[in-house]
């Protein structure tokens, strides 16, 4: 069986809504954020000093990669975005017609120079 482990209580798995519902009724919205999976294993003091450092540096450690990973998956989106707009402008001073499909622009950007480029805005030169 399944089980949810919140900070407070262990509850079993039924369907999403009502077991969602249960779980907030139970022990609080703020309660659920305070860890999916993780089991309560007692006060601070019968845990081992290492344990409560991992305890303390894995939010931080967590919170970095996924903003590393946000950052290198947005970035070369925004970049696309970014051009689209440059050449809209562009199109409309000089009344020129030219794709602007984000797919056709990413392997323009990538063909003519390189893929590395897509990550140029990070780097204020």
């Amino acid at each position: 069986k399944f089980f949810f482990f919140s900070s407070r209580r262990r509850h079993t798995r039924c369907s999403g809504v009502s077991w969602a519902r249960r779980c907030v009724q139970e022990t609080g919205i703020n309660a659920e954020y305070m860890g999916i999976m993780t089991q309560n294993t007692g006060s601070g003091s019968q845990r081992s000093a290492k344990d409560r450092f991992l305890d303390t540096i894995q939010p931080f450690v967590i919170g970095g990669l996924s903003g590393m990973t946000a950052t290198a998956v947005i970035q070369p989106i925004d970049t696309v975005k970014v051009r689209i707009q440059l050449i809209s402008e562009e199109m409309g001073a000089s009344g020129k017609k030219q794709s602007l499909n984000p797919i056709t622009i990413a392997k323009h950007i990538i063909s003519s120079e390189g893929p590395t480029a897509l990550y140029l805005s990070l780097i204020h030169i």
